[in-house]
């Protein structure tokens, strides 16, 4: 009833304001400003809609809920996926950012980022594509060295070229908007408001981009299920920490100390120690996940077994009685000084 009536008073705005909307008798031109900023308002709106699905899906189970007796009845009788789900309500956000998000804002980020490199040359009302592309050939090479040396640098992976084309965008609209201010504005500031907008828009997204394509994530848990505990956390991305315990966290060492409220947050004081490396000599034996490796050469460990792995182990496919005795858990080293203290905090 709420849409419905959010509906109706939408179209009665609408029709009452109708006869004051502009109308022109010729269609606008390709190669205009008005027209590239109607195509990104576009994308925004579509990047907008996409958000707000994916976050509003726990709010439409409350729709559903009245009608999960007639999709049970339609997936029994048709056997449909869709229909189970929808019968289930508790549709929910893909913990799978790449899948869930990615997928659909980086191209339209790449729309939209790359449409405010060319804007600011074009004119309003007027076709002025001619001449646009030497315009910006500098700055079209200059954004084609930087993302070729960033890529070298980061070592992107064929899979991330949707990434690399965001951060080509991003380097051409800095570029080419800086380029416009000395190159159309003659040094004008007091007009290079919008340049200097898309300047700051396209660098800050440059700098997500990158920090979160090149993130390391440091904590692994070895203890136990976490899945178990909820399904949401995983041994591979999340750590089990007990109070008073001092555990390996890539290059520190973690000791979760004490919980204390303040105001309407519970902080939780984590210490983090500097690490003291081991070192392993040749033919040593350790266990790791339940396997048996020797060294083969002597050496200091790294953050993790797997950096070492290839270089400095061998894998034991059958150990004798006194290689299973004398075998250690491996470990990269022990605590060292303190280093710094962090306090985590959830709201209550």
């Amino acid at each position: 009833c709420t849409l419905g009536l959010l509906l109706v008073m939408a179209l009665a705005v609408l029709r009452g304001h109708l006869k004051n909307l502009p109308r022109t008798d010729t269609e606008s031109p390709i190669w205009t400003r008005e027209f590239w900023m109607f195509v990104g308002g576009m994308l925004m709106f579509a990047s907008a809609v996409h958000i707000s699905f994916q976050t509003s899906l726990p709010v439409f189970n409350h729709f559903l809920e009245p009608f999960s007796g007639w999709f049970e009845r339609l997936h029994q009788s048709t056997g449909s996926d869709l229909a189970r789900k929808l019968a289930a309500h508790d549709l929910a956000p893909g913990t799978d950012f790449d899948a869930t998000y990615h997928a659909i804002q980086v191209p339209l980020a790449f729309l939209f980022i790359s449409i405010t490199a060319f804007t600011q040359y074009l004119r309003y009302k007027s076709n002025s594509g001619a001449g646009l592309f030497l315009k910006l050939l500098r700055s079209l090479l200059t954004a084609s060295v930087l993302t070729a040396i960033v890529s070298w640098t980061y070592g992107f992976e064929a899979w991330e070229a949707p990434r690399v084309a965001l951060l080509f965008a991003c380097l051409w609209s800095a570029g080419a908007n800086a380029d416009y201010i000395f190159q159309g504005l003659k040094g004008q500031w007091d007009h290079a408001g919008a340049s200097i907008a898309h300047i700051g828009f396209a660098l800050v997204i440059f700098g997500s981009v990158l920090s979160n394509a090149k993130k390391d994530i440091i904590s692994q848990n070895r203890f136990g299920d976490l899945a178990m505990l909820n399904e949401s956390l995983s041994n591979e991305e999340d750590l089990l920490l007990l109070q008073g315990d001092t555990v390996a966290l890539g290059p520190y060492y973690v000791c979760y100390q004490e919980r204390r409220q303040d105001g309407i947050h519970a902080k939780f004081a984590v210490e983090y120690f500097e690490t003291l490396p081991a070192s392993y000599a040749t033919g040593q034996v350790v266990s790791n996940e339940g396997f048996l490796f020797q060294c083969t050469e002597d050496h200091t460990a790294s953050p993790r077994f797997t950096e070492d792995l290839e270089d400095h182990w061998t894998f034991v496919p059958i150990p004798n009685e006194r290689q299973k005795t004398q075998s250690k858990p491996w470990s990269a080293g022990k605590p060292g000084p303190y280093a710094f203290t962090l306090e985590p905090r959830i709201q209550l």
